[in-house]
């Protein structure tokens, strides 16, 4: 999963060459057909035996001829299955997604139960048939990914059994009923944790935003609420279901089951550069447990457990398997206070804490539900949709005039940086390892490097602050000059001087 426009898919046999890359690389892409592709990964896979025989029998590996790769322009959809008004059976399209897998979309662009429940009745057929070939399933809110081992199973073998299973289910979905957990996850409201990393983002990326400096209050604001305790009371009466696992490290994707708590918000622009583990944030109007210490955008609510162990430990988590979530799991909060919470932390962390119980999804259950409510779901999102436009032109203003002191700002530190380029030729340097932006420079001309661990510049790239250490080689040595453009706000490319010694 990821919010990323996807225009293209590498071939499964030319993704080794993505691990040569490092900033500064130049990419070309040359459209090739899927059959091309699949060609592609068969040679490498007889290149692969080749070295392996020769290994045991010293016997010279054949290469297999290399294919003429030839632009062959395709149409993705691979079929689509129209809506059926009179049954509400809704539309399918069949995309293809690379060489080794198959985008299964459901429905119209929006989030709806009864179509995430069609996604988990498909997935649940397509695992029942043993389809071969098929070895992992990756749902979101109206999509699933289909993946297969091409060399295993033709593109067009398992469109059909796709197509087979499709059609298989039934038109409405309304009386199914899926198995899944209930577990029950201690949560801190409004936490120090969270608001540190506020903090730390209106000190170093952004001040002004409508989101801050609390993104509580702006959630409340958002959806047309009195207060921010009205905000957090709404997030936590009502259990979560969880529509999608993954994105990075199992990050679980959640949806409040009562329409009347599905408050929703923007995401932050520029994003945070930190966010604590097992932090709670909202975009749109899906809710993410950060598993670890991240970068992040969504506004964030509160602090939970997070749902990753990194090696398996403790009940429900496993070495190949080191979530917790599941899809059609259900979340309850359990509302504690911050010395509690860092117990309970402990305790999961060592494997001892465990508050699951099994329980069911009915859809016809959920369904009366939304029926006997509909009035006040109808009166929420009126009220929600006002306040949403509300807050979305007051954050053009102050995104503008962000943007244009940032702007100034900028060119002001370039205009009025020292002289300092020209540092003597041959000179040894420090260069950045990587493109990027200069946020902090953390040393000044005349230092002496004390110890390798010396930070002496912080730079930032996808979100991500990378602290710039001196090493072992410049251990005595004094700072002559600072590179061309280096400057905090400036930036600069993989390979470029960032300091120069004497």
């Amino acid at each position: 999963m990821g919010g990323y426009l996807c225009l293209c898919t590498v071939a499964s046999a030319d993704l080794w060459k993505l691990g040569q890359l490092r900033a500064g690389s130049t990419v070309r892409f040359q459209r090739i057909s899927h059959e091309q592709a699949v060609d592609l990964l068969r040679r490498q896979e007889s290149l692969i035996e080749g070295l392996v025989q020769y290994t045991e029998t010293s016997a010279q590996p054949v290469l297999p001829p290399t294919p003429e790769l030839v632009d062959l322009p395709a149409d993705p959809r691979l079929h689509e299955v129209r809506a059926d008004s009179t049954s509400g059976r809704p539309g399918v399209v069949f995309r293809q997604a690379g060489d080794s897998a198959i985008l299964v979309e459901f429905g119209e662009m929006t989030l709806d139960f009864m179509i995430r429940a069609r996604i988990h009745a498909f997935e649940t057929e397509v695992r029942k048939r043993a389809i071969p070939g098929v070895w992992f399933l990756a749902p979101c809110i109206r999509s699933t990914m289909v993946h297969f081992n091409p060399l295993r199973t033709s593109q067009s073998s398992l469109l059909a059994a796709l197509i087979e299973v499709e059609a298989s289910l039934p038109a409405s979905v309304a009386s199914l009923t899926f198995p899944g957990r209930k577990i029950t996850f201690p949560v801190v409201l409004d936490d120090r944790w969270n608001r540190d990393a506020l903090e730390k983002y209106m000190r170093s990326i952004r001040d002004k935003a409508v989101y801050l400096p609390s993104n509580i209050e702006y959630l409340a604001r958002n959806n047309g609420l009195k207060s921010a305790q009205e905000a957090l009371k709404l997030l936590v009466e009502t259990d979560w279901l969880v529509l999608g696992v993954g994105f990075y490290l199992a990050c679980p994707f959640l949806v409040p089951i009562d329409p009347r708590c599905r408050l929703v918000g923007q995401k932050m622009n520029p994003s945070r550069t930190y966010t604590p583990r097992g932090a709670i944030g909202i975009a749109g109007v899906v809710a993410a447990i950060y598993p670890i210490e991240s970068p992040g955008g969504y506004q964030l609510y509160g602090r939970t457990l997070p749902p990753w162990q990194t090696w398996g430990k403790g009940p429900n988590f496993a070495p190949d398997s080191p979530w917790l979530l599941r899809p059609f799991d259900q979340v309850t909060w359990e509302v504690v206070n911050e010395a509690d919470y860092v117990q309970l932390e402990t305790r999961f962390d060592a494997g001892q804490l465990k508050q699951i119980e099994d329980t069911v999804f009915s859809m016809a259950d959920y369904t009366a539900f939304v029926s006997r409510i509909a009035g006040e779901v109808k009166a929420f999102k009126e009220r929600q949709a006002i306040a949403v436009a509300a807050e979305e032109a007051r954050e053009s203003e102050l995104f503008s005039e962000w943007d244009r002191a940032r702007r100034a700002d900028l060119q002001a530190r370039q205009t009025q940086a020292p002289a300092h380029e020209a540092a003597p030729d041959g000179g040894e340097f420090l260069a950045s390892s990587l493109t990027a932006h200069v946020w902090k420079i953390k040393c000044a001309i005349g230092d002496v490097i004390k110890t390798p661990e010396d930070v002496l510049m912080i730079l930032e790239a996808m979100k991500t602050e990378v602290n710039v250490e001196a090493g072992d080689e410049f251990v005595g040595r004094t700072i002559k000059a600072f590179g061309r453009g280096v400057v905090e706000g400036g930036s600069v490319q993989a390979g470029d001087p960032l300091i120069y010694f004497q």
